[in-house]
């Protein structure tokens, strides 16, 4: 759980290795979801804390991400639903959120962060400290491109990377181990990646690695560090690929790792 005056994020595990994510506005008495495959987790997150569920949001089209929408909308008929500007795909939600486009929460606004590359619509929702990612990057990490391209993710990568160093990243799924175990054959010297990856192997009833940050994610995801010297000798040798071809090469590798 991370914490920062009256806003608590709450991470809810579904299905094998999905996260949703119940922002809690305790001044306001407001909850906002985001992202759900599995209504039933989250329907009894709400009951046990009494809470109303005010707004839901949707990353992205997938299944994985909105499955579980429909019957929440049916339990809370009054929660305002938000999906990316233009995605079609997805079906009877009252609001969608273009490019910087925000709606309050409290005393606060969430505001949308277009970032495709996983998907063409794919968006994050951030309030300060707070961002919600969905598949688009993960802890050591980022989501396989379905319909973008290398240059695409060059410029969602560095997008995050022009966030505040404390931003707190809320990603979709539990891929951490295996993002990190790629992430060593590519930038093996690393000895930020090395420990963390020493802490993840330690015994432990359950792994659970979000929220991450993007101080941290600086130090350790090769699609955050494409500039890095091992990296671009490690995936161009001759040093003649452009930065957007780096990170296609990189790409391609973690889809066959």
């Amino acid at each position: 759980m991370a914490e920062k005056s009256s806003f608590t994020v709450h991470a809810v595990p579904y299905a094998s290795d999905n996260y949703a994510y119940l922002l809690r506005n305790e001044t306001a008495n407001k909850t906002a979801l985001f992202d759900c495959g599995d209504a039933e987790p989250i329907l009894n997150f709400l009951s046990k804390k009494s809470w109303e569920l005010n707004y839901i949001f949707a990353t992205h089209f997938h299944g994985d991400h909105t499955a579980g929408i429909t019957e929440l909308i049916d339990k809370y008929p009054q929660a305002q639903t938000i999906k990316p500007a233009q995605e079609n795909r997805l079906k009877d939600y009252t609001t969608e959120l273009d490019d910087l486009e925000s709606i309050s929460f409290g005393d606060q606004k969430i505001q949308a962060i277009r970032v495709p590359a996983h998907t063409q619509h794919c968006t994050s929702y951030y309030i300060k400290p707070f961002l919600f990612v969905g598949d688009s990057l993960f802890s050591a990490g980022c989501g396989r491109l379905f319909e973008g391209d290398g240059k695409d993710l060059l410029r969602i990568m560095d997008r995050y990377a022009e966030f505040p160093e404390n931003t707190q990243i809320f990603f979709g799924h539990e891929y951490t181990l295996n993002n990190v175990k790629f992430a060593k054959t590519i930038e093996s010297n690393n000895p930020d990646l090395n420990e963390y990856h020493q802490n993840l192997t330690k015994p432990q009833e359950i792994l659970r690695t979000t929220p991450t940050t993007i101080e941290f994610e600086k130090k350790i995801n090769p699609f955050l560090r494409i500039d890095q010297p091992e990296i671009i000798q490690k995936i161009d040798l001759g040093g003649n690929m452009q930065r957007y071809e780096r990170i296609t090469v990189l790409r391609d590798l973690k889809n066959r790792f």
